[in-house]
This record gives C-alpha cells, sequence and structure tokens, in this order.
C-alpha cells in the first residue's frame, strides 16, 4: 500500500481561510475555460498560466506558449504570443496560455526556446521557473516580484548557481536537490495553502497553476496535506516495524 502524494482542493479564487481574494493582475481578465469549451473563467479567478502572465508583465517582456508553436515546413519557428490585453478572435475574452506554461522573452522563435529569459513550467501547486542564461540578476528579480504575489506560499531557489538571493530558501533545504542531467529550475514556487479547519488536513485548499477549475483536486504545494505522506509494504523482503 503506497501514497505518493497528498491532495487539496482548488481554489483559483480565494487565498486564505477568512476569504479574501486574489487581487492580482492576471485575475483581472474574464478568460475561455478551454479553447474548444464555450464556459468561462470569469473575472476576479486565476487562469492557467496566471504565473506567467503576471511575471511576464513585471518583467517587461513579451509571453509565448510554447504549447502553440509556428511552424513552416522545415520546423518550428516560433511560438504564439500570449497578451491578456488582446481578446480572442470569437469573443471578449482575454488570451491566456494553453496549459499554463510559459515562454518569455523580447522574441523566442528557437525550436528548443533557448532564447527565451524565462521559462515557466505549470506544476499544479508549485511551478518550476528556468532562466536559461543563468543572470543572476534576473533570478533576484524573480525572487523579489513573488515575495509580492499574494498567492505564494514559498520560494526555494538553486543557490548552488544563484547566492544571495533575498526572500528565497535554498532547494537543498527541501530535497529538490538530486542527480538527475535534467536542467534544474533556477526558482521553485509553491502557491498559498490554508485549511478551512485548522489543524485539519482533510480540509486543505491550495492555488493551483492548473487547467483544473475552483473545486477540483490537485496536489504539488508545501502544506502538511501534501508533504505528511504515508507509504506502507508487507513481505518477506521488508524489515519487521522498520521506519
Amino acid at each position: 500500500v503506497t501514497s505518493d502524494h497528498g491532495f487539496a482542493t482548488i481554489s483559483r479564487h480565494e487565498i486564505d481561510r477568512a476569504m479574501h481574494v486574489t487581487q492580482r493582475y492576471s485575475a483581472t481578465y474574464q478568460y475561455r475555460l478551454d479553447s474548444g469549451d464555450a464556459l468561462e473563467i470569469p473575472k476576479g479567478y486565476l487562469p492557467a498560466g496566471f504565473l506567467a502572465i503576471d511575471l511576464a508583465r513585471a518583467l517587461g517582456m513579451k509571453l509565448y506558449d510554447p504549447d502553440k508553436p509556428i511552424a513552416d515546413g522545415k520546423g518550428v519557428v516560433g511560438y504564439e504570443e500570449v497578451d491578456p490585453t488582446i481578446s480572442q478572435p470569437t469573443a471578449t475574452l482575454a488570451q491566456r496560455p494553453l496549459s499554463g506554461n510559459g515562454l518569455i522573452g523580447d522574441h523566442v522563435h528557437r525550436p528548443d526556446a533557448s532564447d527565451a529569459k524565462v521559462i515557466i513550467t505549470a506544476y499544479g501547486g508549485s511551478d518550476l521557473i528556468y532562466v536559461p542564461d543563468s543572470d543572476v540578476g534576473r533570478v533576484r528579480a524573480i525572487a523579489d516580484f513573488l515575495t509580492h504575489q499574494d498567492y505564494v506560499g514559498g520560494i526555494f531557489v538553486d543557490a548552488d548557481r544563484y547566492v544571495n538571493v533575498p526572500g528565497a530558501m535554498p532547494l537543498r533545504a527541501i530535497g529538490l536537490v538530486g542527480s538527475t542531467p535534467l536542467p534544474r529550475p533556477a526558482v521553485v514556487v509553491n502557491f498559498k495553502v490554508f485549511y478551512l479547519e485548522p489543524g485539519n488536513l482533510q480540509t486543505a485548499v491550495q492555488i493551483s497553476d492548473t487547467v483544473l477549475q475552483e473545486g477540483q483536486g490537485m496536489h504539488g504545494g508545501f502544506g502538511r496535506d501534501s508533504t505528511f505522506n504515508n507509504m506502507a509494504a508487507i513481505g518477506p523482503d521488508f524489515k519487521v516495524h522498520y521506519i
């Protein structure tokens, strides 16, 4: 019997038990729920890709959607730009990244997006932020931006590469540095987690950067509901009473 993660109810609107609502820029627009769906995300609710939208605006750069590549006969030549101030062609609804992921830069056209200044991977209860050119000043600017967002719970930075980043803890402090050959994110940000009943982990609510909606379920946050996991096993090859 194993459990690999916990579970919390998604909030795209409320940020604490007192039912205060988010005041971030990305929540000031009305969005289409899905590219093929007539339902809408009302104003005041965070869309998938809210972090990418808010961070691009804070950095003064353009936002592109990695899930909407532009191709010619030879391959990918760019990505569709996302601008919430420009409505969708068929409705008065704002643009947003399709799956929440984002490429931020002056112009992103390389197939591997290595010319992006910032890459955001939406991950539910937390997001991964990559800085391809390893610009320390930009990492610090990102951390500073995150400390002012009402939906942020914790900020963790790759301190092996970026030192003296105010407001952030090192990735090693929470065991997020491994031996994978894949690129390590510069910053990992987890979103607000709160409990409708203090101490009752089954009433956990978390902000989530996901295509799932208010009231559905998600994990990946840093609340006790997600980190207090159980794993049990029985059989001849397991030690008895071993913790």
